[in-house]
């Protein structure tokens, strides 16, 4: 239990397998069908490997969806086709339905996981000519100086402005670049890594970033290693395993057994997860409040979390929690998509 003047922290989630089953063909933003790539390697390039094999999945409007994976399963290539940098040996791209083109990537905003910009510029250059070289339609005479100075104020880097990218270190370097993918202000936004060299403090902004961008129902393909990451800020899951999609949480039966289809499709699981509570507390709480059992539980070292098939008993226990002064992990809907589960796909693929 913690002190009363202690700031309470709640973070609402979303489930993927009840936010899935919701999903429409028309609500995806990006598509892809039958997506394949082979690439020709070895010294006189007479090897063949299959980067992509015959993927199909789908992104859906407004939701941050993740593209998971073992180094060399696929993610990169298919954030090239899609970004256009290379063309697909077979399958097609649809963007709002329709065959992927080149209006529709200028509405894609892309992290990659590492930036390059020109040595030789200041932060407040390389937004300018980025802002420039778009050519963007709605944009005014003093648009490109105008968003320049929004973006490096939104970062961070407004009172380094006029620094030289030799001068910035890493972590001020990978805020330039999301200040650079955001600056256009695009409907989708490719993220690759995107915590990579940010200290605690960036890594906490770039994960309220992201917060705002969901917030603002902006598309988000998210690729990362981090699985508590996943947890905290993906509504959908895609995991790749050697060119092939292994698993998915928009294709219920893909790598699922049929007691974890089952829990995906329960409608009604919803998790309060509380910090520095135990089973007894629950207990005492049960009787003295009369509340609603639990449907399951769980004790994972200082993090209780109570499971509930009615949102209103969930939201009766989240009140209690919160009247005394319990620090409130996570509260919305369940989900299984744990780590040690996820894991289990990127097995026998290769290193993560």
């Amino acid at each position: 239990m913690v002190e009363q003047d202690e700031k309470v922290v709640c973070h609402v989630e979303k489930s993927p397998a009840v936010q899935s089953a919701t999903v429409s063909q028309e609500d995806n933003i990006l598509e892809l069908r039958q997506l394949k790539k082979t690439f020709t390697v070895g010294l006189f390039r007479r090897q063949k490997q299959q980067a992509v094999n015959s993927v199909s999945c789908r992104f859906p409007k407004g939701f941050c969806t993740g593209l998971l994976g073992h180094n060399g399963a696929g993610k990169t290539t298919i954030i090239k086709m899609i970004l256009g940098l290379i063309e697909p040996e077979r399958g097609e791209i649809l963007f709002c339905g329709k065959p992927i083109s080149r209006v529709d990537r200028a509405l894609i905003g892309y992290l990659p996981e590492a930036h390059r910009f020109s040595n030789n510029l200041t932060c407040e250059e390389v937004l300018r000519f980025h802002l420039n070289f778009l050519s963007l339609p709605h944009r005014s005479v003093g648009f490109p100086k105008e968003r320049t100075r929004e973006l490096l104020k939104l970062v961070g880097l407004w009172e380094h402005r006029r620094k030289k990218v030799t001068e910035l270190s890493k972590g001020m370097a990978r805020r330039l670049a999301w200040a650079q993918a955001i600056s256009h202000k695009p409907e989708f936004l490719i993220l690759d890594e995107p915590f990579s060299g940010l200290d605690p403090v960036g890594r906490r902004e770039m994960r309220d970033w992201i917060l705002d961008l969901k917030a603002r129902k902006i598309s988000v393909l998210l690729c990362t290693h981090e699985m508590k990451t996943v947890e905290d800020l993906c509504d959908e899951i895609h995991i790749l395993n050697s060119g092939r999609l292994v698993f998915s949480t928009l294709s219920p039966y893909l790598g699922q057994s049929e007691e974890e289809i089952n829990v995906s499709k329960d409608p009604h699981l919803y998790s309060v997860c509380i910090s520095g509570a135990s089973f007894d507390t629950a207990n005492e709480l049960l009787k003295n409040f009369l509340l609603p059992s639990w449907h399951s539980c769980s004790q994972d070292g200082f993090l209780l979390s109570l499971n509930f098939r009615d949102y209103t008993d969930a939201a009766r226990w989240l009140l209690v929690f919160l009247n005394k002064g319990f620090v409130v992990i996570r509260f919305g809907k369940a989900h299984n998509l744990t780590e040690e589960r996820l894991l289990k796909f990127f097995v026998g693929g290769g290193s993560c």
